[in-house]
């Protein structure tokens, strides 16, 4: 059974379940959410596959901003910069886009930088930085209680 079968399955098996969590009180809701969240993430981990795109994480702030800056450099157009009242303070967004390809920042104060975009650009960024690539986001982990 293929990865997106079987999500398929999953996201059944989801909402079967549902009825049976809301109707067991707090702690069928919990286990409800959990799987719901286990889900979304799955489909996250799926997207980055299906596209060919990778994800480097905690890229600490200055090297976070350099590398934005050396893409900028390189011909790559802002296509989206979050304006909010907060925008760089604590939480920042810059999409950038060249040849039909993109490349995500997100920045917040807690996690620092994330970068999203293409694998085979993030493994050259990766390598020039010293950073980590993955081809799976490294989820926090859920609480038990």
């Amino acid at each position: 059974m293929s990865k997106a079968t079987r999500l398929c399955v999953f996201a059944a098996q989801i909402l079967a379940q549902s009825r049976s969590a809301f109707a067991t009180g707090v702690a069928g809701v919990r286990l409800h959410m959990k799987l719901v969240v286990k889900f979304v993430r799955a489909m996250i981990d799926l997207r980055l596959k299906v596209f060919n795109l990778a994800i480097i994480q905690d890229i600490e702030t200055k090297t976070f901003n350099t590398i934005m800056e050396e893409q900028l450099d390189t011909g790559w157009k802002k296509a989206y910069v979050y304006d909010g009242i907060d925008a760089w303070i604590d939480y920042g967004r810059l999409i950038l886009k060249k040849r039909g390809r993109k490349l995500k920042f997100e920045w917040d104060n807690w996690d620092e930088g994330v970068l999203v975009g293409p694998a085979s650009l993030l493994e050259k960024i990766a390598k020039k930085h010293g950073l980590t690539v993955r081809r799976k986001v490294k989820w926090p982990v859920l609480p038990t209680t």
